[in-house]
């Protein structure tokens, strides 16, 4: 009887029945492609122009499947910076040029102000076994909080037996989502926090791995092997690590240099303006400093007063025409601020209460009812607290102190015990005293 782990004489034979991207590079919104799954003619031709998203397209299933730093397609690198699922995620369409020096140019993130706002998307392939029939659906969702970089990309990764419509989670996206929101979206669906263990379930259930991973990214990049010997190496052996990196390093070098002499060219004519517009800043000063008092110079007639009182007052009109902008720009930045404050405030506050519900619904009512007795044991305390209190008190009127320890108030209990008994049969002698003396 064969094994699970034995190898299958007819494997079984998986096709991608739709690829559903949420925000993904310049596909902005849901969209939905299907390929064909004819079984006599199962091909698919992608063409378009260039920028139309072929290459977009085709790095949604790299992000998803493949292994973990393994480089998108060149073709979408052409001109740009390096992509990346923060890049995707955000939509980067270039780079523009502004008074700080080159910045790249987002889609989403911002809102029509220009506040920063958070930004979901998903990646989301279904495949049929055309063996079983079995349907397998793997899910890829990205949350970036507002003002989030590059590094703070947020991954949930989830699989299905059924079709994962990513729209579905629409309704979570004010905060990151979490395994429990993607369990009660999609039931009995399986969540993995990392893209290891991910991609260790997916490629264990269609029959891949990780070399065979890396040798089809090769072919679909136009990188492939044309030798037998070379399919062996790299899909078997596998290509050492430091010929992979001495490629990269070589084929990248004449754009880094070309970047690096277009960068100190640029630093060279900045520091040329920083040198022209010092200069001519000390210049002005100093114009301004001969100048400053010729406005209130005093007439030989006497009219000094009004002279210096129009002077004042275009200095001060002067003055507030600079300030006002500036005052203006501060404000809105406040505004600003404060309405992404409310925001987080809002957010943190929903997040709290949820905790709460969470929290009551875990314990059931344990919570409450521990408060309530914390309550009493306080209430308690502070009545022993008074008793106390009351106790020494009546030891000061006696002129006598509270007992310190336990031993102490031992030896004061057995004391009083001995005193009482003692008292009583003093008692007892002195009334049969007056009895005798009667009888007597």
């Amino acid at each position: 009887m064969m094994q699970a782990t034995d190898v299958q004489m007819i494997a079984d034979r998986w096709m991608l029945e739709s690829r559903r991207l949420i925000n993904w590079g310049s596909y902005e919104g849901y969209h939905e492609f299907r390929p064909s799954t004819d079984h006599k003619l199962p091909v698919t031709l992608l063409a378009g122009a260039s920028e139309s998203g072929k290459s977009t397209l085709v790095d949604a299933q790299i992000s998803l499947l493949y292994p973990t730093g393994t480089p998108f397609n060149k073709a979408s690198n052409s001109g740009r910076s390096e992509r990346s699922d923060y890049t995707y995620l955000r939509g980067m369409v270039g780079v523009g040029s502004t008074e700080t020096g080159d910045e790249p140019l987002y889609l989403r993130g911002r809102d029509e102000n220009g506040a920063p706002q958070p930004v979901w998307g998903a990646i989301v392939d279904t495949y049929r076994n055309q063996t079983t029939g079995q349907v397998l659906s793997c899910a890829k969702f990205l949350y970036l909080m507002p003002g989030d970089g590059r590094g703070d990309v947020r991954r949930q990764y989830v699989v299905w037996g059924k079709p994962v419509d990513p729209r579905r989670m629409d309704q979570y996206r004010d905060a990151p989502f979490t395994p429990a929101q993607l369990k009660a979206t999609y039931p009995d669906c399986l969540t993995f926090p990392s893209a290891e263990a991910f991609h260790t379930h997916i490629w264990s259930a269609m029959g891949l791995s990780e070399a065979a991973c890396r040798l089809l990214h090769k072919i679909q990049s136009a990188d492939a092997p044309s030798r037998l010997d070379d399919i062996f190496k790299q899909g078997v052996l596998g290509v050492p690590e430091a010929l992979d990196l001495a490629r990269t390093t070589v084929e990248d070098y004449e754009r880094y240099d070309e970047n690096f002499h277009a960068m100190d060219e640029k630093t060279r004519r900045m520091d040329t303006l920083r040198g022209i517009q010092q200069a001519y800043g000390e210049y002005a000063a100093a114009r301004g400093k001969a100048r400053a008092f010729e406005p209130v110079k005093p007439a030989v007639d006497g009219t000094v007063p009004a002279v210096l009182r129009d002077w004042a007052l275009a200095r001060m009109r002067g003055e507030v025409a600079v300030q006002l902008p500036a005052d203006r720009a501060e404000q809105q930045n406040s505004e600003a601020e404060a309405k992404l404050l409310r925001r987080r405030t809002e957010d943190l506050r929903t997040r709290l209460d949820m905790i709460r519900g969470q929290m009551q619904g875990l314990d059931g009512g344990n919570l409450t009812r521990l408060e309530l007795e914390l309550d009493q044991a306080r209430r308690t305390l502070e009545d022993v607290q008074a008793n106390r209190t009351r106790i020494e008190q009546t030891f000061a009127s006696i002129g006598e102190t509270l007992p310190g320890d336990e031993q102490a108030w031992n030896e004061r209990r057995i004391n009083a015990v001995n005193f009482k008994r003692a008292y009583n049969k003093r008692d007892g002698e002195c009334e049969e005293a007056p009895t005798a003396a009667i009888n007597a």
